[in-house]
């Protein structure tokens, strides 16, 4: 062992130990301090008896072993770690890098795991292939300590999402009225919630019914819905709720008149339930075929997006309606009601008055609106 050295400037000994080497054969040492000389001495003596003794002992770990035993380390993190996160990553287990899972960590070499992403290229997207990769490099460095892989990944395409015509949507949503997903579709659609978020959505407790707020001297009468959780399915595909996907993601929306009194009343009804989000999802679709809508659940969040925009809402208040983390926000979310968010949300409170199926013809905004009243209002449905 080398002679410990004494340090002038923090008045310390330290001494550095011999552990190993990595896998390109570079020289890996643990440094240990202490306030004498014979104190270093003794840590050190004892850390390398720890090592020798462990060197005698197997240390294979498979690939396998070592997934399995990383998803336990996470699932003990739970208020960092998603369940719907780590219900991907057993997945990902399940299906991907099969011919590498009884394979030693230590033996697995970057073209091994080259040719596990070149074969994925030609299954899923490069998206996917990133959140896999983001799994398993983990998981083996969580045993196999200073590697440190030189991959290549795909590049990410940026993603064709369908967002609904403007007058389209206003007309295909008199056909839901009354229906218990109409409820869904108008949240992600003018409140701009994802359906993880509306499925959680407690309608009684979540909800500030009849708030007013002055804008330029005008009254506005609307609800403020207080999103700070989110429906999830866990490893055993049971639907719990958690906290918010980001802390972006904890926000106060506002929601125009008619959407206060459409949620009043349904939270009034004991027979409404929220759909699951894959329920959601499901039904959408299957509503959306019917309509002609070449359009997802989660478009219905990115036409949203396309009003914020179109309306020239600053970014960084945009970033705070959608929920969207951004280098424009501020490390903790601050409140919505202060004067310039009630500004921008009025812009688009303005535009959304006008949405309602059964008074208002849907125009694009900075478009004069024409009105059309809805003749008969069908007898709600759930």
């Amino acid at each position: 062992m080398a002679t410990p050295k004494y340090n002038k400037n923090t008045h310390k000994y330290s001494v550095q130990v011999y552990i190993g080497r990595d896998e390109n054969e570079k020289r890996i040492y643990k440094r240990f301090t202490a306030d004498s000389k014979k104190e270093v001495e003794n840590l050190a003596a004892a850390y390398k008896r720890e090592v020798e003794k462990q060197a005698k002992i197997s240390r294979k770990i498979t690939l396998r072993e070592a997934c399995e035993k990383y998803l336990s380390y996470l699932e003990s993190k739970k208020s960092s770690v998603s369940p719907s996160t780590v219900r991907s990553y057993y997945s990902l287990v399940k299906n991907h890098f099969q011919s590498l899972m009884d394979t030693d960590i230590m033996s697995i070499t970057d073209s091994m795991l080259q040719n596990e992403i070149y074969a994925l290229e030609e299954k899923v997207s490069a998206k996917t292939i990133a959140n896999i990769v983001n799994f398993f490099v983990p998981a083996i460095k969580h045993f196999r300590q200073g590697y440190e892989p030189k991959l290549t990944l795909p590049k990410k395409q940026k993603p064709k999402t369908k967002v609904p015509d403007n007058d389209k949507l206003y007309e295909d949503l008199k056909s839901l009225e009354g229906k218990r997903l109409y409820i869904p579709v108008v949240l992600a659609a003018f409140c701009g919630m994802r359906r993880s978020e509306i499925a959680a959505l407690d309608l009684k407790t979540d909800v500030e019914y009849n708030t007013e707020i002055e804008i330029a001297g005008e009254k506005h009468r609307i609800c403020v819905i207080h999103i700070n959780k989110a429906m999830v399915q866990d490893k055993n595909e049971n639907w719990v709720l958690k906290s918010t996907k980001t802390e972006a993601g904890t926000r106060n929306v506002f929601a125009a008149d008619w959407i206060n009194d459409l949620l009043m009343s349904v939270s009034e009804d004991p027979e409404y339930k929220m759909y699951k989000p894959g329920e959601m999802s499901a039904r959408f679709a299957s509503w959306a075929k019917q309509r002609g809508i070449e359009c997802s659940f989660h478009g219905l969040r990115h036409y949203f997006a396309s009003i914020v925009k179109a309306l020239n809402i600053p970014d960084n208040y945009a970033m705070k309606i959608i929920g969207h983390s951004s280098d424009y926000m501020l490390k903790h979310y601050q409140e919505i009601m202060d004067e310039k968010n009630v500004e921008v949300n009025a812009t688009l409170l303005t535009f959304i008055e006008k949405m309602q199926p059964k008074y208002a013809t849907a125009v694009p905004p900075n478009h004069e609106n024409e009105s059309k009243s809805h003749e008969n209002e069908r007898k709600r449905e759930f």
